[in-house]
């Protein structure tokens, strides 16, 4: 968790409202620094799901101050701010069966369907370079060049893996950047515990979280959730051969995401849209990689090894798309007729 999160109850004696339930949260600023630009985003966003879904929506809404702003500034660095509560919702970290992983699929789907008539040009962009993999792969080059940690020999073979698939790092950023697939709002955090199901009939409520919505690609958020979603184990399991990609996993996310933006998708997202999840998990090898040999700077660790391990374990997990790629492919054609 990068902000610490309270859930808040206040006790009313009005009859039929006895408790009112908000989400308290204090901000981050080591990860956010410009906090007006953040709530900014956030404000957009939930103003414009509003609008989408009416009064009987659900998506997360801020609740101003006395003095009508969108966050409260102590004396101190402290940053805090307040959403309303989505009652009789619960989250996962690991999807129970497949059914939840289509609903995940129909959430992040219709999250970027709400969106695609919002300009993506309204949004700050909070985290710089956040899924520029080109970039990030120039990181990581310098990182083993300098070996300040002596630490490159003890992944030679991750080193060598990845430059022989460095033609993944420029694959979405050249296509974005030659007007092929459309930039559009993306939430940049996909992952299965953003998503709130009701806790009576399993079904998808909405997606949380828009601290990182900036302009991108389709392709980064169907590839995040899978990254994700589609690995049988935790992302730093020791034993790397229990690390399989669940190509079923795969299909029953895809299934529920297309359903969704099938009005808004092009045809060369559809072309392109499993690569997405393959970029996105060698993007973040790069990041565990790159990490691991800088001494440790942006990922919390509990052990030395911690971002080796983590990286050891995105790399299979890429095999393992790799491995499945065309069948990727036609999962993605055949929920698109």
């Amino acid at each position: 968790m990068i902000n610490d999160t309270y859930l808040v109850n206040i006790f009313n004696a009005l009859p039929g409202r006895e408790v009112e339930s908000y989400v308290l949260q204090r901000i981050n600023t080591d990860v956010f620094a410009n906090i007006d630009e953040l709530m900014n985003n956030i404000d957009k966003v939930s103003r414009h799901l509003k609008l989408k879904n009416g009064s009987h929506g659900r998506y997360l809404s801020i609740i101003p101050t006395n003095g009508n702003r969108l966050f409260w500034k102590g004396n101190d660095k402290d940053v805090w701010r307040m959403f309303n509560y989505i009652p009789n919702s619960i989250s996962y970290p690991l999807a129970p069966n497949g059914n939840f992983l289509y609903e995940a699929g129909r959430a992040y789907g219709k999250f970027q369907y709400d969106l695609h008539d919002f300009s993506d040009s309204e949004l700050y962009e909070t985290i710089p370079d956040f899924h520029n993999t080109k970039k990030r792969m120039d990181i990581f080059r310098k990182a083993v060049d300098d070996d300040k940690f002596d630490r490159a020999h003890a992944v030679n073979e991750e080193i060598s893996y990845l430059e022989s698939q460095s033609n993944l790092a420029s694959f979405i950023v050249d296509l974005m950047n030659q007007g092929m697939l459309p930039r559009r709002v993306t939430h940049n955090d996909a992952k299965l515990e953003n998503v709130l199901f009701d806790a009576t009939t399993n079904k998808a409520l909405c997606v949380v979280d828009y601290d990182t919505c900036m302009s991108g690609s389709m392709l980064f958020d169907f590839g995040d959730a899978i990254r994700s979603m589609a690995n049988q184990t935790a992302e730093d399991e020791i034993d790397i051969s229990k690390v399989k990609f669940d190509i079923n996993a795969y299909e029953h996310f895809t299934r529920g995401y297309l359903k969704e933006v099938a009005p808004v998708i092009t045809d060369a997202e559809k072309k392109f849209l499993h690569f997405g999840a393959i970029v996105i998990t060698f993007e973040q090898t790069l990041r565990f990689l790159t990490d691991f040999l800088l001494g440790d700077v942006y990922f919390k660790i509990d052990c030395l090894e911690h971002n080796m391990i983590r990286a050891r374990n995105q790399l299979e997990l890429l095999k393992g798309m790799l491995a499945k790629k065309d069948e990727m492919f036609m999962n993605v054609k055949k929920f698109c007729n």
